[in-house]
């Protein structure tokens, strides 16, 4: 309910914003940049909330405990181990190419 009422303001605003002559693309990187600040107000109140509230706290500590788990199991799988490093040569060709 919450994203659709973001929604229909920011359409309502982009709507306005062309109906006034306001150039598209600025109001879209506007528009954008306010998104991100709010992205990174909710990760920093996430952080807060989790870092104050025992009860939060203590749940982040078991995800990241069984995230870990499922990373190392898999990570021993023969085609994770292939993949990951195919995918760190490639690092290592783009890294060369940057210098």
């Amino acid at each position: 309910m919450r994203n659709k009422i973001l929604f229909l303001v920011m359409l309502f605003m982009t709507a306005g914003a062309v109906m006034y002559g306001v150039d598209k693309s600025e109001e879209l990187k506007k528009l954008e940049a306010q998104r991100q600040e709010l992205t990174w107000k909710i990760v920093d109140k996430r952080a807060e909330l989790i870092s104050s509230n025992p009860d939060l706290k203590q749940l982040h500590d078991q995800i990241m405990t069984l995230h870990r788990e499922m990373a190392l199991k898999l990570d021993a799988n023969p085609e994770m181990q292939k993949l990951n490093a195919e995918a760190e040569a490639l690092d290592q060709q783009i890294a060369e190419l940057k210098k």
